[in-house]
């Protein structure tokens, strides 16, 4: 069954996959980078959200700039268990 990957290098997702486990385990490409299961996120974290203390955080360009701008909190996200 396929799953929502993210890939990151450095700690930051360099691209989103969607795969089953055992080819994104074995693709020459994929297999020596640390990728984590974001199937089941809601939001999902994207390209460019970095990793930090085992959180998601959304880059700084699409964080709401402005101060009436309601910040709902989708901006960071817990890496699941």
């Amino acid at each position: 069954m396929s799953r929502t990957w993210a890939l990151l290098v450095d700690n930051v997702i360099g691209n989103i996959v969607v795969a089953d486990q055992e080819f994104i385990e074995s693709h020459p490409d994929f297999s020596q980078l640390e990728k984590i299961d974001i199937t089941e996120y809601n939001p999902q974290p994207g390209i460019a959200w970095t990793l930090e203390d085992n959180k998601f955080f959304a880059p700084e360009n699409v964080k709401p700039k402005e101060e009436h701008v309601l910040n709902d909190g989708l901006h960071e996200i817990e890496v699941q268990a």
